[in-house]
C-alpha cells in the first residue's frame, strides 16, 4: 500500500514538472524590489490558502493570463513529498486559514484567472467549462489581487477513510491579513503604492473543481 502510494506522489510530481516548464511561477523575494516597477511593469501579489482542518490534495493550482497571449502564470501549493525541494513551503498557519504569499513582476494590462487543478491519489480535479476572472495589473504599483481560497470538499477513499475531493474557490479582499505578512517577505517593494485590484467579480465566480475523467 505504502509503494502504490509512492508510486502516485511520484507520478504526479513528473506530471506537475512537466507542466511547469511551459509556464510562469511566482518570483523569489530576492528578484522582487522597487527597482523591477516602472511605467510598463506593476507587481502583483496576493496569498492562496485553505482552511487548517481539512484533508488536503497533493497539490493545488490557479492559472491566469494576460489578456490576448496564451502564456499561462500558476500559483501552487503542494502537500506531497518534496524530495528535491522544488516547491514552495506555506508562509503561515492559524486556526483560520494556511497558505502561502506570492508575487509576480508583470507587464501591466488586463488579465484573468482561467483555470485551475487539483492532484491528488484519488484524482484529478479541473474545470469542465470556460471561465474568466478579471483583475487588472497597474503599471509602477503593487497590486493586491487578494486571498486566493480553496475551500476543499470531502469525501471517502475506497477504505472508508476521510479523503480531499474537490473543492471551490473564493477570490476575498484579505488585506489586513495579508499586508503585513506580504511587507514582511518581500520588503523591498514600494507599500505605499500599493493598489487593490481583487476581482469585482469576485462573489459571483465561485470555482467548482469537478472531477476529470
Amino acid at each position: 500500500m505504502f509503494k502504490t502510494i509512492q508510486r502516485i506522489c511520484l507520478l504526479i510530481m513528473v506530471t506537475v514538472l512537466a507542466g511547469c516548464a511551459a509556464r510562469v511561477v511566482p518570483d523569489t523575494p530576492d528578484a522582487v524590489s522597487s527597482e523591477k516597477l516602472n511605467e510598463e511593469t506593476g507587481v502583483l501579489v496576493g496569498s492562496f490558502t485553505r482552511l487548517p482542518d481539512r484533508q488536503e490534495h497533493v497539490s493545488h493550482t490557479v492559472y491566469f493570463q494576460r489578456e490576448g497571449e496564451q502564456r499561462e502564470y500558476q500559483i501552487m501549493s503542494f502537500h506531497g513529498t518534496d524530495v528535491l525541494g522544488l516547491y514552495p513551503k506555506d508562509d503561515f498557519e492559524n486556526k483560520h486559514r494556511k497558505g502561502l504569499l506570492f508575487a509576480f513582476v508583470l507587464p501591466a494590462g488586463d488579465y484573468h484567472f482561467v483555470s485551475y487543478s487539483l492532484e491528488s491519489g484519488e484524482g484529478h480535479w479541473k474545470p469542465t467549462t470556460p471561465f474568466s476572472v478579471p483583475f487588472k495589473v497597474q503599471a509602477g504599483k503593487v497590486n493586491y489581487v487578494g486571498d486566493i481560497q480553496l475551500d476543499v470538499h470531502e469525501g471517502t477513499d475506497m477504505f472508508g477513510m476521510r479523503t480531499a475531493k474537490g473543492g471551490t474557490f473564493h477570490f476575498i479582499n484579505a488585506k489586513n491579513k495579508d499586508m503585513p505578512m506580504l511587507k514582511a517577505k518581500y520588503p523591498d517593494l514600494p507599500w505605499q503604492e500599493t493598489v487593490t485590484t481583487v476581482p469585482d467579480s469576485a462573489r459571483e465566480y465561485p470555482k467548482q473543481a469537478v472531477a476529470s475523467e
